[in-house]
């Protein structure tokens, strides 16, 4: 190894080979592209894919690098970014001249197009914060010193004709290598440099090195000036200005970073045969409709009729399709249809979205178990690694908690690895991890790779903000122009349709289907978004009986009713918390008993808007002697990450075990369950009756999702169903001072009180479809929103607007030019940051423990799920300042009474728990009952449904 050229030095000294890793890197991005286009890739992507995987390194030959490498020097102020050589080894005129010689007969084979995009990719593969500031440092210092001594000197420690040889036989040896049927032989030394002067070549050509960095200006849209008198105009020459030549470059740029981050891994991690177990890994999945049939037992059958219709209206209409809108209500199979519509659109990917991570922890479990996906999916976000070992067999948890299954924690960490490059098929995801790429930091092509012949799914679009919808938009139009399709399902939008049209039609055509549309009013050069209400399809589509069965057991069995509670003794004075929790027990306690005794209810769902008002009637409901024989349960956010993890998975095991025979036994099937607004988005639990307080309609209607998820009844059962109420919304009699219970939308609050008390006979007290649910919401705001005579009225009408004007001004924010400096910029842009990430002072102990073990064990690429593992996320404005304890202090403390830990690790662990900036917090925690509890807390300034 020793007269090889080195890529990289790993762990314990071991070295890894150019020849290794080219070869490495090349395998995972040849594996992916085929996946990505069921191994008939383009023949122009097949070139760019290949030629940058095989060149993408080799400025490492650069003595100073081989240097650092061989010695295990962290850094030399002499070395230019391996990129950058790599770049410049390449000659232009040789490259476009070669590619003219393959002779292959394609009309997307244009030699500069591929040169301009296989050299993006050598250049910026490794693009991060510092890339051009350490560039521009030693760049400046090079023309500083530009004179004969210096350049003969420096040149001294750069390539000369031996080293230029020795890299074009092992480039030579690497082709032979990975050479197989459906590669192309390449002629690597036709393509490099003929000279040696490489330093003089940097130093002569640094406008060209400029406009090589500059390239990244149309991604970020931000100005970085390496020098002050770059021409921007040689930007534009070089890239030009067609759109879509940009997503051209983004595909293979985005797929080369993937399978070198992965490649890198795995050789740190995984030693011998390392790639190979990584490309077992890499496997497309069998989107097409009989397996999914298969999969799904053929239980879900409306589904792949909707999309039949689809393609024949898209066929008859002669419409390129490129995204549907699908408005339905929870529990009938929207995620299913997700599959069948990549089905129809012949795609081999599928991205699937949710925005909260309980919500996608549980979808991903779904289809991974139940219907058997084993190996197809994966789940991303920030604590994925964590959620994956928490839902494994219960017989597996003690094995894994006291780390005595190390192969088994290996595979995980395996799997996670893979997860982050985005290589499954199926990935089930955050939002935070897919959408901030549309605001284009550094890098953001990782992500963007993957819309690819992709569908992009986009659930519980009524849970993002408003800001957060015009990121969202935005992407539609990358996703169409980087070859995907996407899908957005929602069962409520604070929004009318005719508004969401109007966001998107500019490039789209928007067709709702279900209306009788004129052929001559469809434009079928343009692309389409299908806008879908499932009830108005069963309207039109009388033989879609199992969906009108579907709607059916969805909605006509929510009867909604209220619950009022007496504050007419408050008028003339603040309605104090502590009196409507109260109020609110009594009642809920009243309530329940009887649904006991006359219906022989077992599954209660209470959710109140606050973490406080939810731990406050735990607390009473546990010392409630009337209720011994039931199961309590309470979920929120201010659990950690694990214990949060473990509470999900028993309540919804808890919710949806429905053994007849054990309707009176205490074994988890009668249970009460008080939770927060984290049970509304796709959190799969079946519950019988639901209480709620009063939030936004959109809210409400979200919560009632949970109940009566799955149950269809038998006809006999239904007119009995169909009269008892099973939804109970809390309400205050009186609304004068009770606004500052549900800031920050108290004023639209006491609107919606009064609306539902108006609208009592139209919308309460009798079973209630779901198209009768959108009505309420449309009635809300148009009673209040085209009535400006009344000061309520106004608030509802700016409400919405104002709901408007942000997802315009979003939109406009990146059309504009907006974009962010980095990834966590982008992520902070897409979701500010209103909370501290926390873990509680009692926790402290255990946790040193585990990093102690994670690092003696030279585990500490786990150290930062080790954390994930204690951590909670709390509203900033519900912690006092004293609460916060100064986090090396508390270290210190616990530390030094710990004589078996050696200096350097208590070191280590409070650098580490310093560069997570954790905070530690002095507040009483249980994580099998009330989680995080902040003494005195002040709700009037807690966010309403947290």
């Amino acid at each position: 190894m020793e007269d090889e050229i080195l890529a990289k030095s790993l762990k314990e000294g071991r070295k890894i080979t150019l020849k290794e890793h080219t070869e490495d890197v090349y395998r995972i991005a040849r594996k992916l592209l085929d996946m990505d286009f069921s191994s008939n890739p383009p023949q122009y992507l097949k070139i760019i894919v290949e030629l940058a995987a095989l060149l993408h390194d080799i400025g490492k030959v650069d003595p100073v690098m081989q240097n650092i490498l061989s010695k295990n020097i962290r850094s030399d102020s002499r070395r230019i970014d391996h990129a950058l050589i790599s770049y410049l080894l390449i000659d232009k005129n040789n490259f476009i001249n070669y590619i003219r010689s393959l002779n292959i007969q394609d009309r997307d084979i244009d030699p500069y197009k591929i040169y301009a995009a296989v050299s993006r990719a050598v250049v910026f593969h490794h693009f991060r914060n510092s890339y051009l500031t350490t560039t521009k440092q030693r760049f400046l210092r090079l023309v500083q010193e530009n004179n004969d001594k210096n350049i003969q000197e420096e040149e001294k420690t750069y390539i000369d004709d031996t080293i230029l040889d020795k890299l074009k036989l092992t480039l030579q040896s690497i082709v032979d290598s990975v050479n197989d049927d459906k590669s192309i032989k390449y002629n690597v030394n036709d393509i490099l440099v003929k000279d040696t002067a490489v330093l003089s070549r940097v130093i002569n050509n640094l406008p060209d090195v400029s406009r090589m960095i500059f390239r990244l200006k149309g991604e970020l849209n931000i100005y970085y000036s390496l020098y002050d008198h770059v021409d921007y105009s040689m930007y534009r020459e070089q890239i030009g200005t067609d759109y879509t030549l940009k997503y051209e470059y983004i595909y293979p740029l985005g797929l080369l970073m993937r399978a070198d981050a992965l490649a890198s891994w795995a050789e740190e991690n995984l030693g011998q045969d390392s790639i190979q177990k990584v490309i077992q890994d890499i496997k497309p999945s069998n989107l097409s409709t009989q397996n999914i049939s298969k999969q799904f037992n053929n239980r879900i059958i409306w589904q792949q009729k909707l999309v039949n219709i689809i393609q024949e209206f898209v066929d008859k209409n002669q419409i390129k399709l490129r995204g549907v809108i699908l408005i339905a209500p929870t529990g009938v199979g929207k995620s299913e249809f997700a599959f069948y519509l990549a089905s129809m659109l012949r795609l081999n990917k599928i991205i699937y979205t949710l925005p909260i991570r309980s919500a996608i922890d549980a979808l991903y479990w779904r289809f991974k178990d139940k219907y058997k996906y084993e190996d197809s999916v994966d789940l991303i976000h920030s604590t994925s690694y964590l959620s994956k070992y928490q839902f494994i067999e219960s017989d597996m948890d003690d094995m894994i908690w006291d780390g005595i299954n190390t192969e088994y924690l290996l595979t995980l960490r395996e799997t996670e690895e893979i997860g982050r490059q985005f290589v499954k098929p199926i990935l089930f995801a955050t939002g935070d991890q897919i959408y901030p790429a549309a605001l284009r930091y550094p890098r953001f092509e990782t992500v963007y790779s993957l819309l690819k012949n992709a569908l992009l799914v986009n659930d519980e679009l009524q849970q993002y903000t408003p800001s957060q919808i015009g990121i969202l938009l935005n992407m539609l139009y990358d996703v169409k122009n980087m070859g995907g399709y996407f899908l957005f399902m929602t069962a409520t939008i604070p929004m009318k349709i005719e508004d969401l049209k109007g966001l998107i039609e500019e490039d789209f055509q928007v067709i709702e289907l279900g209306d009788d549309l004129d052929i001559k009013d469809i434009d079928t050069t343009k692309e389409a978004v299908l806008l879908i209400n499932t009830t108005k399809l069963v309207d039109k589509y009388h033989d879609l009986e199992d969906l009108k069965i579907a709607l059916n057991n969805s909605s006509k069995i929510h009867n909604i009713t209220t619950i009022m509670i007496d504050n007419s003794d408050q008028e003339d004075k603040k309605y104090e918390e502590k009196d409507y929790l109260n109020d609110v027990y009594n009642k809920l306690r009243d309530h329940i008993l009887n649904l006991i005794k006359e219906r022989k209810v077992s599954r209660f769902l209470i959710i109140m808007n606050t973490v406080k008002r939810a731990q406050c009637l735990y607390e009473k409901l546990e010392g409630d002697s009337n209720f011994k024989d039931f199961k309590k349960m309470l979920l929120h956010s201010r659990y950690t990450n694990r214990d949060r993890a473990e509470l999900s998975k028993s309540l919804i095991n808890c919710m949806n075990n429905r053994s007849e025979q054990s309707e009176n036994k205490t074994d988890g099937n009668r249970i009460i369950a008080i939770t927060t607004q984290v049970v509304e988005a796709s959190l799969d639990i079946d519950a019988d009756i639901l209480f709620t307080e009063v939030a936004p309609i959109e809210n409400l209607i979200q919560r009632m999702g949970r109940i009566n998820r799955h149950k269809v009844f038998k006809e006999s059962d239904r007119d009995f169903q169909q009269k008892q109420p099973n939804i109970f919304i809390i309400l205050p009699e009186n609304t004068k001072n009770i606004r500052w219970l549900y800031r920050p939308y108290g004023s639209i609050i006491a609107n919606i009180i009064d609306f539902l008390k108006e609208n009592s006979s139209e919308f309460l007290g009798s079973p209630i479809s779901f198209e009768n649910k959108l009505k309420l919401v449309k009635k809300f705001y148009k009673t209040y929103s085209e009535n400006n005579n009344t000061k309520k009225s106004k608030e509802i009408k700016w409400t919405y607007e104002n709901y408007y004007l942000q997802i315009e001004e979003s939109i406009e924010y990146i059309r504009s030019g907006g974009g962010a400096l980095d990834r966590d910029d982008a992520q902070n842009i897409f979701r500010p940051v209103l909370t501290e990430r926390v873990i509680p002072r009692s926790l402290v102990k255990e946790l040193i423990n585990d990093i102690k073990d994670a690092i003696e064990k030279n585990k500490e690429d786990s150290i930062f799920n080790i954390i994930s593992d204690y951590e909670i996320s709390v509203h900033r404005y519900v912690i006092k300042r004293d609460m916060i304890q100064d986090t090396e202090s508390v270290l210190r403390e616990e530390l030094d009474g710990k004589e078996v830990i050696p200096n350097d690790i208590k070191n280590r662990i409070i650098s580490l728990l310093k560069k997570y900036e954790i905070k530690i917090i002095n507040a009483k925690y249980d994580g099998k009952g009330k989680g995080l509890v902040l003494a005195d807390e002040d709700d009037s300034k807690d966010p309403i449904m947290i």
